[in-house]
């Protein structure tokens, strides 16, 4: 079953744009500001806090992250930092794509690289050994997630990032692409592992199964943190190649039915993977796969965040139309 709860407000207001669950508050990031909603068995409520109210006023909320008990909030101007008493600090620093901690360091992602305030200096930290593909892309941060361990996974437009913030050592994991380099020259590249997709919209880390999860334009692969082993579910999407001397488009069937190739929204619930698209819902369990849309009570065919509750059981998934709850027994 699927039932839709529509935040109130404009289109603004009910545009979805990220969700975190900390202990038993979902925080609830828009276009136009940030909300909160109490966890419980009974009906979703939205609750309101004037602080918060005031502070994102208007603002888009570009990702939300968490730290033990702290709530991290990236916006189009900068960040902010919600403490377990309630109060937000922050700064108006410029947009920021992503943003993580850990040990008491803060760790932003933008459009020109990764940055970390230590002792309340921001600096900008260097890939070593340095980026050799798609420099400029590879640097571009979408998304990040930092596990338990103090291991940064930065999710950019060519590839994922991998620091190790304990020894300072990094990685660049990226799959085959393509190297367009005329209206008449195209060559398939090899990647160092097997990502289904080099533009990653969303990561994420389930620590009980030690998996990562990475959404992509193309579908969603998964590495095994034990053995580095890549799965990916790839959906149809198009590839270049020349075909009488003029560049063309073909379509690429993939290897599962996804209502739509480009995932911005993925986790896992024991061993069911949920994979949010820009087409709908899909539901892969096993060898089954179902999808939820608007038909079936999603606010929007569209869905750019998910978050769960394990306590109940629900999905909540975001969409560019509001938030919806699903429930299943």
């Amino acid at each position: 079953m699927v039932a839709s709860v529509l935040l109130a407000g404009d289109e603004a207001a009910s545009s979805i744009t990220a969700l975190r669950r900390l202990g038993t508050t979902l925080w609830i990031g828009t276009r136009s500001g940030l909300h909160m909603a109490r966890l419980g068995s009974g009906k979703l409520a939205i609750e309101e806090d004037g602080e918060t109210q005031i502070r994102f006023k208007d603002q888009e909320i570009t990702a939300l992250a968490a730290d033990g008990d702290r709530v991290l909030a990236c916006t189009a101007y900068g960040y902010a930092v919600r403490s377990s008493s309630g109060g937000w600090t922050g700064e108006d620093s410029g947009r920021v794509q992503a943003m993580a901690s850990h040990g008491g360091i803060l760790y932003v992602g933008r459009t020109s690289g990764v940055e970390r305030k230590v002792a309340g200096i921001w600096g900008k930290i260097q890939v070593q050994p340095p980026l050799t593909r798609n420099q400029t892309s590879a640097q571009s941060v979408n998304t990040m997630e930092m596990t338990a361990e103090g291991q940064l996974w930065v999710g950019t437009r060519f590839g994922l990032l991998g620091l190790d913030t304990r020894t300072g050592v990094w990685r660049h994991l990226f799959g085959s692409y393509q190297d367009i380099r005329s209206e008449r020259s195209v060559s398939d590249e090899t990647g160092n592992c097997d990502l289904a997709g080099n533009y990653i919209n969303v990561v994420r880390y389930e620590p009980e199964a030690k998996k990562l999860l990475v959404g992509t334009d193309i579908g969603v692969s998964i590495m095994d943190g034990e053995t580095g082993q890549w799965k990916s579910h790839t959906g149809e999407h198009t590839k270049y190649m020349v075909q009488d001397s003029e560049l063309k488009r073909i379509t690429v069937k993939g290897n599962l039915a996804l209502p739509d190739s480009e995932v911005h929204g993925v986790l896992l619930e024991g061993s069911t993977l949920w994979i949010g698209t820009r087409g709908g819902l899909a539901r892969l369990s096993g060898s089954r796969l179902d999808v939820l849309d608007g038909e079936d009570g999603l606010p929007d065919d569209a869905v750019t965040a998910l978050e769960y509750d394990p306590s109940t059981r629900r999905l909540f998934v975001g969409t560019p139309a509001g938030l919806a709850v699903v429930e299943y027994r």
